[in-house]
């Protein structure tokens, strides 16, 4: 997963391919809008690509990027669980969100950064918001 997420090795995306199509098919709906879990914009040109949007690229799903965005580039792999869990809310909205959301993110740790999102995106309408990850750890 190191060399997916800090070493940019896209390439290994490909190796999930078939378990990221058939968990998508069997726990989720085509009635949902589809949101990568956003990269500030230097980590993203640091990393080269979103990890989270390229899982969301193997469900050969439409997706938007534009409804959320990261204000705060920490990274969370430096922070302790105690800081995850307390950190200020990363997120901002950057357009009203629609009614059923499925937020998309490549490692779930403590959670917060799905509940961060999806706090944010119920407070501004949302009525409900699943998540998917690639990884637990």
């Amino acid at each position: 997963m190191s060399r997916f997420k800090y070493r940019g090795d896209y390439e290994i995306i490909h190796a999930f391919e078939s378990a990221i199509q058939s968990t998508y098919k069997t726990h989720f709906s085509d009635h949902q809008t589809i949101i990568p879990i956003p990269l500030h914009p230097s980590r993203q040109q640091q990393r080269l690509f979103n990890q989270a949007e390229a899982i969301v690229q193997k469900l050969y799903q439409p997706y938007h990027t534009n409804i959320l965005a990261r204000q705060d580039n920490a990274k969370q792999s430096k922070k302790s669980r105690y800081e995850r869990i307390t950190s200020l809310n990363p997120f901002t909205i950057t357009e009203n969100p629609p009614d059923k959301i499925l937020l998309i993110d490549d490692i779930y740790t403590t959670g917060t950064t799905l509940r961060q999102a999806a706090d944010l995106l119920t407070n501004y309408g949302a009525k409900s918001v699943e998540s998917f990850t690639l990884i637990r750890s």
